[in-house]
């Protein structure tokens, strides 16, 4: 496999690609001219260290479909909402940022989506990481991404700590 689904870079830039299959009407599905995502991811890998710079680059690059791209660096965690047409930057709420496969910001979003692989209620389950009053540790992660384990759909869990450059 040439490329990225997911990674740190060595600034603790990290990039963890989730599938998406429904976008806005009028929002493109495919690319033919796009350059294939996971060319894409390298390239952000190799040149950027910010959230910020991230961006900036993906947007400047023809991209080929529709993605959620899970982001953070050493100060701040994001979700790109990717198409071939824009890329919508979602926030954390409260120190957290969650995501599965589906949309969530008006621009990219569909009027109604199938919940294709229960995404909704996935989301869901991750959202109620935001309740605590504390820091999440790395076993508190670990239980929520187990909580949404797909069995033999879910390809890859990963925890990245970009602040301590450890995955």
């Amino acid at each position: 496999l040439v490329g990225v689904l997911s990674g740190m870079n060595d600034a603790g830039l990290c990039v963890a690609v989730l599938e998406v299959y429904d976008a806005k009407e009028g929002e493109p599905h495919f690319n033919p001219k796009g350059i294939p995502y996971a060319l894409c991811h390298r390239r952000l890998l190799e040149e950027c260290t910010t959230i910020a710079e991230a961006k900036k680059l993906l947007e400047s690059m023809p991209r080929t479909t529709l993605l959620n791209l899970a982001v953070a660096d050493r100060t701040s965690t994001a979700v790109f909402e990717v198409t071939p047409k824009q890329v919508v930057l979602r926030p954390s709420v409260r120190g957290v940022c969650t995501c599965t496969n589906h949309f969530c910001i008006k621009e990219v979003k569909p009027e109604k989506a199938a919940d294709l692989f229960n995404s909704d209620e996935r989301l869901d389950i991750l959202d109620k990481a935001r309740g605590g009053t504390g820091k999440l540790g790395v076993e508190d992660v670990h239980k929520y991404l187990h909580a949404v384990n797909q069995g033999e759909l879910t390809l890859q869990t990963m925890i990245f700590d970009p602040a301590n450059l450890r995955l």
